[in-house]
């Protein structure tokens, strides 16, 4: 199965194939959602080998894909392949489509628009862990780096996702749901502080004071181990007004 948001479903079943080269062409080919050449793929799957060596990998490869999709999805010519977008289900392009009709809706960056917080809420339901995670191909160092660089996109619009998400629930009131969003985002930037700071003014607002202020706590000692600094005037105020019972929302 294809890991991470790249996961593919065929008529509601993941995809499986079972080779390495078979996924890094079908991740590839996901992602980018555009042909790309039989001498691209080739080159960049299969670099140790000479260019008829590489086209016949990609020919085998390929017949490994066209087996596992049941001759769906797959559309091959002499030059060029590319994924039926109409007959696939794939993550990232949910993701992403999602993502796109939020940034077409001018409501400002809170997002606190119904729809478009429910289309957030459908976006980051799709994530299931970092791009790619744990996969690797040694034979090519090129694809070694558009996967590392495929993957901090990818992080940057989730990361993205998940704040719009968290500031839209917390202006709607939603705590609960703010609270989940924040937890997420900061599980992807900990020591982004104003996340810290949404986290810690969600959780008073929904009657946790003193979580609150544990969360507080922990702000100190990570901003302190991790880069030997203390929080942010704004961010002590906060958790002042919280202690003092005179925080408000």
């Amino acid at each position: 199965e294809i890991l991470g948001p790249v996961r593919v479903e065929l008529d509601g079943t993941p995809l499986v194939v079972d080779t390495r080269k078979a996924i890094a062409l079908l991740a590839y080919l996901a992602v980018t959602g555009r042909p790309a050449s039989r001498e691209t793929m080739a080159a960049l799957l299969w670099p140790e080998s000479g260019e008829s060596g590489a086209h016949g990998a990609l020919r085998r490869t390929l017949s490994v894909l066209k087996t596992a999709l049941g001759g769906v999805g797959l559309a091959i010519d002499r030059g060029s392949i590319a994924l039926r977008p109409h007959e696939l289900d794939v993550d990232i392009w949910s993701f992403r489509a999602a993502l796109a009709r939020v940034r077409g809706h001018d409501h400002g960056h809170d997002g606190s628009c119904p729809g478009c917080l429910s289309l957030l809420d459908g976006a980051v339901a799709l994530d299931r862990g970092e791009f790619l995670a744990g996969f690797a191909l040694r034979s090519s160092e090129a694809f070694d780096d558009w996967q590392s660089v495929e993957a901090e996109t990818y992080r940057r619009e989730l990361t993205g996702a998940l704040e719009r998400l968290a500031r839209g629930r917390a202006a709607d009131g939603n705590w609960a749901r703010a609270i989940g969003a924040t937890r997420r985002w900061l599980e992807l930037d900990g020591l982004h502080e104003p996340a810290q700071r949404l986290l810690i003014s969600a959780l008073a607002a929904a009657g946790e004071p003193a979580a609150a202020l544990r969360q507080y706590r922990d702000v100190v000692r990570t901003l302190d181990r991790e880069l030997g600094v203390a929080p942010l005037s704004e961010t002590t105020a906060l958790a002042e007004a919280i202690r003092d019972g005179r925080f408000a929302i």
